[in-house]
This record gives structure tokens, C-alpha cells and sequence, in this order.
């Protein structure tokens, strides 16, 4: 994987069908987790970044090698899977 995603934001609405098809995303549809870095600027602009996702209802999507990579926040997730990911981390 690449130093640098670029990525747009898309409008979660535009791409939660096509993808979910009306279901939330579980446990198993995660196979990347993205972590700022021991900076305090780097984790200023992750919570800044997941923060503008959660309040405008984005995702990120990025293109690598051909195949698309969604990025959402953890949120998304349904409250037992959010458990199961503390539990894990």
C-alpha cells in the first residue's frame, strides 16, 4: 500500500447502497484499520478528518491498483462490532 492514499469524499448515501446494500457493515467487511501517528499534529488531523466524516456523513474512497478502498469511520459500525474491535485493539 502507498505512503499516501489520495482519496475523495463521497457522500455516504451516494455509495451505502451500492456497496451494503442497505445492511451495516460488520466485522468482517473490515480489513484495514488506519491509526494517526505518535505526532500531535498527525492525531489532530486524523480526529479533525473523522470528525468532518461523522458530522457530514462521508466516506473516503481511494483507488489502489485497481481496486476501490472505502474508508469509514468505526462508527459506522454496529454497536456489538464497535465492542468487538475495543476488545481486539
Amino acid at each position: 500500500m502507498p505512503n499516501v492514499l489520495p482519496c475523495t469524499m463521497l457522500s455516504c448515501c451516494n455509495v451505502w447502497e451500492e456497496i451494503f446494500q442497505n445492511e451495516i457493515p460488520t466485522i468482517e467487511d473490515i480489513a484495514v484499520f488506519f491509526f494517526p501517528g505518535n505526532f500531535e499534529r498527525s492525531k489532530e488531523q486524523y480526529f479533525s478528518l473523522v470528525q468532518v466524516m461523522e458530522t457530514q456523513d462521508l466516506i473516503l474512497r481511494s483507488l489502489i491498483k485497481g481496486v476501490n478502498l472505502l474508508i469509514l469511520s468505526s462508527k459506522r459500525l454496529h454497536l456489538e462490532f464497535r465492542n468487538v474491535l475495543c476488545e481486539i485493539l
